[in-house]
């Protein structure tokens, strides 16, 4: 019952719709930047970042062999790597611009994360970094009902809102459950700590809302959105506070 209440929620607002299109908006023209999309997935938003750039010069990193081997179809040079334990394979500041979509959520070494993006960053170059927001208002109500929100998995091999339709349980097979969620205010001290400036940041979706009200909300208060991203730029090769 309440995973068909989540999906209601996130069709009835076009939540994946919203955050991309916010996610999109804060990638800037460079058609000779180098892109690195990290859990670039099947390569299909990868693509559109590089289009938003107008550049070729397109790689990622995703864990799942199937994955790889589509973006890899679609033009992507990627590789398959575990975001949480390996050094990324490239050269110190070999990127222009690092994207990583509803990825850092996943992971349990944020930190060592957040040093490998800055590391493979050119200086002057930026990350986009978009995740679910602990801090979303349907999060709250959660926890005022005494509910853990959806999005805090609390296992990895039991989801406590019930059972899951087929196509979501696949999916929760050949990915690792949310491991840390951040409010705004955390991810921005974070990225600050490890020696980033942050140029940009935004809230997509509120559930129940139609996508345009939503996206009037989201403007006015994208601390409780549905997820959050924030821009951020290398703007100095020395370590940063928290190297």
């Amino acid at each position: 019952m309440l995973s068909r209440l989540i999906g209601l929620l996130q069709k009835w607002g076009d939540l994946d719709r919203e955050y991309r299109r916010d996610v999109l908006s804060l990638f800037e023209p460079n058609p000779e930047g180098r892109l690195l999309d990290l859990g670039c997935g099947d390569g299909e938003f990868t693509l559109k970042v590089a289009e938003k750039m107008g550049t070729g010069s397109v790689f990622g990193i995703d864990v799942v062999k199937e994955n790889v081997e589509q973006a890899k179809a679609r033009g992507v040079t990627c590789y398959q790597a575990d975001l949480d334990e390996a050094r990324f394979p490239f050269e110190d500041e070999s990127f222009d611009v690092v994207c990583a979509n509803q990825i850092i959520e996943h992971l349990s070494k944020t930190d060592g994360f957040i040093r490998e993006i800055r590391r493979v960053l050119k200086v002057g170059g930026y990350a986009v970094i978009s995740t679910p927001n602990l801090a979303a208002w349907h999060c709250i109500a959660f926890l005022l009902i005494g509910w853990q929100p959806y999005q805090a998995d609390v296992s990895d091999e039991f989801f406590w809102a019930g059972r899951l339709h087929s196509q979501r349980e696949e999916s929760m097979r050949s990915m690792a459950h949310h491991r840390r969620l951040f409010t705004l205010r955390a991810l921005t001290q974070l990225v600050e700590y490890h020696g980033y400036t942050v140029c940009g940041s935004t809230g997509s979706g509120f559930p129940l809302f139609p996508a345009r009200v939503a996206r009037l909300a989201s403007s006015v208060d994208k601390r409780h959105a549905f997820t959050i991203t924030v821009k951020v730029r290398k703007n100095h090769s020395k370590l940063g506070t928290g190297r």
